[in-house]
């Protein structure tokens, strides 16, 4: 009885063994199409190199099923997408977006790492490297709780979405956000003096947004830089390198966080076809504070308070 019942046993395992083998090959097969992510980005030396690297290893944390990164140079071909039956792609810089062009719309395609205004843009989904104005008032505030005053020049063509959003987040907080248009550097130099040396008063705050046409750094700057220490005012922007000069605070891109974001983005575009395309300000954010500087400022920050920065300047 007991020898037969072992048969039994070796017969019931041996098929069991033969169901869960049979099935090996429709797995395997199903793994093997499984859509994966592709991630273009340009042929572009260090240190930015190491910036697209960040956000791909984002992507793969995030991203449910293989992931090819490819650095691209300009003109160059992107048919190993659909030979690869690749329909999700994160485009990163210019470069990317650009070369993203040529992909067929069934391709759910979403940009990254690009400076573009947030906001409804025709065909255009993904992340902004501008700072979400809400994530920039609120660490203001967090600093300097009196400064309900704010002061920026910014470029209507460049950054006029961003200030109608900056204007809703301002409201929000009970902060008065004086916007101010300039054509050019030479009307936005004319803004900035006003501003230093007949409108603002100790405790209000001026923000320098990204924005190569207001936002000279070897004029600009140091202009503001100087009044600001002269008259108690604080100056806020989105470049580390600000604040290693004295700005007292920048908020900048956590690149492996974008590249998570971007992942999931790229999967709802995939799902939701037709949705209306979008660019999102950036809210995965880092920080980096001037300490003398917020000496300076009276805003008694403590040692505890600098473990929310990533970046501390002067470095001690």
């Amino acid at each position: 009885m007991a020898c037969a019942a072992r048969a039994r046993g070796r017969r019931a395992l041996m098929l069991c063994l033969g169901i869960c083998l049979s099935l090996l090959p429709a797995v395997n097969a199903a793994h093997a199409e499984a859509p994966g992510i592709a991630v273009i980005y340009p042929q572009i030396s260090e240190p930015y190199r190491d910036v697209f690297r960040q956000i791909v290893d984002g992507v793969r944390e995030a991203a449910d099923g293989p992931v090819i990164a490819r650095a691209i140079e300009e003109g160059d071909s992107l048919d190993w997408i659909g030979e690869q039956n690749i329909t999700r792609v994160i485009a990163l810089g210019r470069r990317g977006m650009a070369a993203s062009q040529q992909l067929p719309p069934a391709v759910a395609v979403v940009v990254g790492a690009v400076l573009l205004p947030p906001g409804p843009s025709a065909g255009v989904s993904g992340v902004t490297l501008t700072p979400h104005p809400a994530r920039l008032f609120d660490r203001l505030l967090r600093l300097s709780p009196s400064s309900r005053r704010v002061y920026v020049v910014y470029h209507p063509e460049n950054n006029e979405a961003l200030m109608a959003l900056a204007r809703d987040m301002a409201d929000q907080r009970n902060i008065e956000l004086i916007a101010l248009a300039a054509a050019d550097q030479r009307e936005a130099m004319l803004h900035y003096r006003e501003i230093v040396e007949r409108r603002v008063r100790p405790g209000d705050a001026i923000w320098l947004p990204q924005d190569s046409v207001t936002v000279n750094e070897s004029v600009v700057l140091p202009l503001l830089l100087e009044k600001a220490w002269a008259h108690q005012i604080v100056v806020f922007s989105s470049s580390p390198a600000h604040v290693r000069r004295g700005v007292l605070f920048a908020l900048y891109p956590d690149n492996v966080a974008m590249g998570r974001r971007l992942a999931g983005l790229v999967h709802e575009r995939a799902r939701e076809d037709g949705n209306q395309a979008r660019l999102s300000p950036l809210v995965d954010l880092r920080a980096a504070i001037n300490v003398r500087a917020a000496d300076h400022l009276r805003l008694g920050v403590h040692r505890q308070d600098l473990r929310d920065y990533d970046l501390v300047f002067p470095s001690r």
